[in-house]
């Protein structure tokens, strides 16, 4: 959504009490803004009802940052018991491809955590999403410009 890999980064609001756990919050943040993006693509509707499974060491390793990723989707984010949750994916489509299994739903994955979302919090964060999405534009029209 958005990704052009040879625009540069910004870091925008940094002031002089801006500390590294502020940096480091407004990276995972970012992070989180960019799944919701694609998850607005990817369904189209705020009302696809689907489940959300979080896998990957550095997102299972973070409470935090697993609250604030329901946060800013506004849904229930499953921590996945899964060790290998990617090989796990993979094996069950080769299954289901080769007629081994009718559906992957036949064979479900363990769940771990439930990750509530907050309203109040979902809403700040649909306003930051709005700030980052002008900032992006405005950064890649000043970048596009510089090279002309």
């Amino acid at each position: 959504p958005g990704w052009a890999g040879d625009v540069r980064a910004t870091i925008h609001g940094l002031g002089l009490n801006t500390t590294p756990p502020d940096i480091v919050r407004a990276c995972l943040e970012a992070v989180a803004y960019r799944f919701a993006l694609i998850e607005q693509r990817m369904c189209g509707n705020p009302a696809c009802d689907h489940r959300m499974i979080a896998s990957g060491g550095a997102l299972l390793s973070s409470p935090a940052w697993m609250q604030m990723l329901a946060d800013v989707l506004n849904r229930p984010v499953v921590a996945s018991e899964e060790q290998e949750a990617t090989s796990r994916g993979v094996a069950l489509l080769a299954l289901e491809s080769l007629g081994a299994i009718e559906s992957i739903d036949e064979l479900p994955a363990a769940d771990g955590a439930v990750y509530q979302p907050d309203a109040g919090r979902h809403n700040v964060y649909q306003a930051a999403i709005a700030r980052q999405e002008t900032l992006y534009a405005q950064f890649y029209a000043e970048q596009m410009a510089s090279r002309s």
